[in-house]
């Protein structure tokens, strides 16, 4: 268990779930996420993202292996990670950005595609907070 006040705000932090081969991204926003938010997967199935948790419903947490080409980060480099700011040449900040192909994920919206050829959110996952 983690507090959500020791989360620091615009940072990367990877964790493993639910494999110790799967990295996940648990991102504090600094703002709240939508409070919930229609997705679609590749194949048109339908599902709602349920938002950010914590007391500021800013904490998030996806699958930090890119719905496109799987990319994820390792120890030596990273082609996705969250990006506060924006990049030189970058038109957006407070993405996920996977260079790789240059997927970009909202992650105040259910990680949902906003530009690039990835054809799905990430997946989501699920916290818990009391």
């Amino acid at each position: 268990p983690l507090r959500a006040s020791a989360v620091p705000a615009h940072r990367n932090l990877i964790f493993h779930y639910p494999y110790a081969t799967t990295p996940c991204f648990l991102i504090n926003l600094g703002r709240p996420a939508k409070a919930s938010t229609p997705l679609k997967t590749a194949d048109n199935r339908e599902y709602e993202w349920k938002g950010g948790v914590g007391a500021h419903r800013s904490i998030v947490a996806y699958s930090a292996i890119c719905a496109h080409q799987l990319a994820y980060p390792t120890r030596d480099i990273s082609f996705i990670s969250y990006r506060a700011e924006a990049q030189r040449g970058g038109k957006r900040s407070r993405v996920i950005h996977c260079c790789s192909e240059r997927s970009e994920y909202d992650p105040a919206h259910g990680a949902a595609v906003i530009s690039g050829p990835a054809r799905q959110p990430l997946a989501a996952i699920l916290l818990d907070y009391v």
